[in-house]
């Protein structure tokens, strides 16, 4: 217990600021405050205190002890006094309070009880990283069967693009089947099951899937907080740390990015071996990083914010809604080519938080993303707001090689860009934006690309692997893992170099 000097009036700079994680001050009427470890005692505990300060004082007067001394040693059970009372002894009266000076300050008003501090997502627990999700599916075989064989190829991509344009999005070529699912001993009935992936991620033997556990029934969740689930093969990225590593860059640099960790999966009691473990960008993601969830979300696949990509977007939300007026916004700001262009878009589009985003692609080597390919990307508006982009499918980053994309048209890619599409490519042709660019690259290799931790976190995650892959996936793992630790190390100075003595010309015209 303490006292602290609290006369607003008189020593303004003594008084206790509340914070976020304290009790609201409050001030005694003598001008004191009394504080239980860091906590203010409330005024109603603070009356009956000062009526038992008093009622000792006189008790320790009367034994011929020291009144201050009695306040300064108070003990929540004080020893009675073992001299007795004389049966016909008055009491002793009751103080009068003392009056209040007429030009004294009335007594601060109380300052409200925050809540209590968040106590976290309930859903964290099924992404942390040390968990490897056991998922057991039960499906009719037959069922099985045609989920599985579902695919696109990219010839089919093309039989697409030949009959459409780019003036819808791909067709969504999968179908949902019932199944029964135990995630960790909990099991749910009537779960809806499908198959996912645009094409580099295809595979008959080992599917990437989506669950929906409230596809069939309504409100059915996962512990009462996963309704949906989504877990990727990792085909495409053999160390099989790719995606969850890259997804902690882009949260370190401020982008809202997924969750992510590791599941193993058996259908029908067939062990299909390790899988990463994913969040879906649905309302519950949104929430999470935004304050309304209410807005826009799009998904780019072959998209852009140009006339001829723009047909491919899709809405994931408010479907029902055909204003694309937020879409159109970015496009029309995109064709100005004037000053008034770039205005434009800074009213629509978060400037600087597309640059961290852009540069985080850059720094990952996410050749795959927005910036480099114009797919795997979300971006999202809320209501009367600027987009925020958000990374998707990083499963083909920390690549070794010179030149990764092979749909580019660009033998020698800088180190230090990508800008394919419009607003990357717009905004480098710029000389104040490409210098924008530029720093904040360097500003994430300085704040967020520590070699040391990263290096830590590839280990852990590799040991996991090692620990729940199959032998051959963990043999391949192995191999692969020394690619991203080389990138790692190599990256920063790759990086400087490229832009020494200054950041080269953009090959994307």
């Amino acid at each position: 217990m303490g006292w602290e000097c609290a006369d607003a009036a008189r020593y303004p700079e003594r008084r206790k600021v509340a914070r976020a994680d304290e009790w609201g001050g409050l001030e005694s009427r003598c001008g004191l405050r009394v504080t239980m470890g860091s906590n203010p005692i409330p005024s109603a505990m603070l009356c009956r205190l000062a009526t038992t300060l008093v009622a000792l004082a006189i008790l320790a007067s009367g034994c011929g002890g020291n009144p201050d001394e009695a306040v300064g040693t108070l003990t929540t059970t004080p020893t009675p006094s073992t001299t007795p009372v004389p049966e016909n002894a008055e009491d002793p009266p009751e103080p009068e309070p003392t009056p209040a000076p007429d030009d004294a300050d009335d007594p601060p008003e109380l300052e409200p009880t925050p809540a209590p501090e968040d106590m976290g997502d309930p859903s964290d627990a099924y992404f942390a990283l040390e968990r490897v999700l056991d998922i057991s599916i039960e499906i009719d075989p037959e069922h099985w069967d045609t989920l599985r064989h579902q695919t696109r190829t990219p010839e089919d991509v093309q039989d697409e693009i030949k009959k459409f344009g780019f003036s819808q999005p791909f067709s969504n070529i999968y179908s949902w089947f019932p199944a029964t699912v135990t995630v960790d001993g909990e099991t749910h009935t009537e779960v809806g099951v499908r198959k996912k992936g645009f094409v580099g991620s295809q595979s008959s033997t080992k599917p990437s899937l989506k669950l929906r556990y409230d596809k069939y029934v309504d409100d059915q969740a996962l512990g009462g907080v996963m309704e949906r689930m989504a877990v990727n093969n990792s085909i495409q990225d053999a160390s099989m740390v790719n995606t969850c590593l890259s997804y902690r860059v882009f949260a370190a640099a401020g982008s809202p990015a997924p969750r992510c960790n590791f599941a193993t999966v058996s259908v029908n009691g067939e062990q299909l071996g390790l899988y990463v473990h994913v969040e879906e960008i649905k309302a519950p993601f949104l929430r999470r990083h935004f304050e309304s969830s209410e807005g826009n979300l799009y998904e780019g696949t072959v998209s852009d914010f140009t006339k001829t990509f723009r047909g491919t977007i899709e809405k994931k939300n408010n479907e029902k809604d055909a204003d694309w007026s937020d879409i159109d916004a970015v496009v029309a700001a995109m064709e100005d080519q004037s000053e008034a262009g770039f205005e434009a878009l800074a009213q629509i589009v978060d400037m600087d938080r597309f640059l961290s985003f852009w540069a985080t692609e850059v720094l990952v080597g996410h050749w795959d993303g927005y910036t480099g390919h114009r797919v795997n990307y979300h971006f999202y508006r809320e209501p009367d707001g600027l987009f925020v982009f958000i990374p998707w499918g990083p499963d083909q980053t920390f690549p070794l090689s010179d030149d990764p994309n092979p749909y580019d048209n660009v033998a020698d890619p800088p180190p230090s860009v990508m800008a394919l599409t419009i607003i990357p490519r717009r905004l480098y042709g710029h000389p104040e934006w490409r210098a924008a660019y530029v720093s904040r690259l360097k500003e994430l290799l300085d704040t967020v690309w520590n070699e040391e931790d990263l290096l830590a976190e590839v280990d852990e995650m590799a040991a996991i692997v090692q620990q729940h892959a199959l032998p051959e996936q963990a043999r391949a793992a192995a191999a692969d893992t020394l690619r991203v630790r080389e990138f790692i190390l190599e990256r920063r100075d790759e990086i400087l170099a490229d832009l020494t003595p200054v950041p080269p010309d953009s090959p994307w015209q």
